[in-house]
């Protein structure tokens, strides 16, 4: 929901890209490490389809660069940083909402 599906074509026809938002990156080891057990060969493994990792950046925090390669060192997948804003997100949540209020 934070991308567009125009957006999400656009990235779609450029190959296989796994997206993750800025909590993800940095809840990665609690997810991968900690909650798949997975080791670096697991992560290439399952993360050996994709040709590189866009985080979605929001703005709400900021990630490192250490932590950023740190991931790229665990997954060996190119890891990219991509500025968003969450208009898209709020009219979906708009729509619903709206949707939700015509039902009752």
């Amino acid at each position: 929901m934070l991308l567009s599906p125009e957006k999400k074509k656009r990235f779609d026809a450029e190959g296989n890209v796994y997206f993750l938002t800025m909590g993800g990156i940095r809840q990665w080891k609690e997810i991968y490490q900690q909650g798949h057990g997975w080791d670096a060969a697991d992560a290439r493994v399952n993360f050996g389809y994709f040709e590189k990792i866009i985080v979605l950046d929001t703005g709400v925090f900021e990630i490192s660069d250490e932590d950023l390669f740190e991931f790229f060192e665990f997954t060996q997948i190119p890891v990219e940083v991509m500025k968003i804003n969450l208009d898209y997100f709020k009219s979906v949540l708009l729509d619903l909402c709206r949707k939700q209020m015509s039902v009752q």
